[in-house]
Order: structure tokens, then sequence, then C-alpha cells
């Protein structure tokens, strides 16, 4: 048996983009979220570094896109994989996760959090209906 279930907090670097299959109704939303880590060294100078996670959500429905902006602080899970593409000759890596599941946590451009949309499914988490 194996497990890949990947989740990150992060903020969304553009809006999303949208990509339909020919011959289906099947899309693709895609967007990228920065996830920054922060940090002192010994000698207390501040460090930071962000890593680029590139996010895919097939879906059948465009609604999800509709909610997802540029510099929102967003949580996502989801399988984890690795590809590259190359820039300049050189093969550059890139992280990528399907997604599953999408959580709004921070709204850059307004105070409001979205409903959830209809293609994001309820979690199948038992604790889920716990009344505490």
């Amino acid at each position: 048996m194996a497990i890949n279930n990947f989740s990150i907090i992060g903020h969304v670097g553009s809006d999303p983009k949208l990509h339909f299959f020919e011959g289906t109704d099947t899309l693709s939303i895609q967007f990228s979220v920065a996830v920054s880590q922060k940090w002192k060294t010994k000698t207390g100078e501040e460090k930071e570094k962000t890593t680029w996670v590139r996010c895919t959500r097939y879906t059948k429905t465009q609604k999800l896109a509709e909610f997802i902006k540029k510099g929102d602080r967003i949580y996502v899970e989801g399988e984890a994989f690795a590809s590259a593409y190359l820039k300049e000759g050189k093969a550059e890596p890139v992280l990528e996760m399907r997604v599953n599941k999408i959580d709004f946590l921070e709204r850059k451009s307004s105070t409001a959090t979205p409903p959830a949309p209809d293609d994001v499914p309820p979690s199948n988490n038992a604790e889920d209906d716990l009344p505490f």
C-alpha cells in the first residue's frame, strides 16, 4: 500500500488559468501557490525561502476558478508529483499537486470568505461528524 497525501498553506501567485480538454466535459484549473519558510541564522540574520507548487484541479465546472484570486492565502491538499521543463536548454524541476481539497483562509481582495464551490467535495474525514 502507498500513500501520497500532500498539503500546503500558502499564497496564490496568480489568477487561475483554465484548460479545456477537447471532446470531453472535463477541464483543469491551474494556479501556483507560494509556500514561504522564514528563519534566523545563528548570527541573527533573517532568511526566507519560497517554494512554488504548481496546482491543478480537474473538474467539470469552472466555478471554482472564480473564487481563486492572486494573493489569497489558501490550504490545498492533494497528490504530489515532480515534473520538469526546459529553460535555456536545462531541465528545471517543478513540484506539482493534483488538488483534491481547497480551503480559503484569507482573502486579499475582501474580508469575506466565499462559500465552498459545488465542485469541492465534502471531506471524507469521519471526525467531521463529531459534535465538538
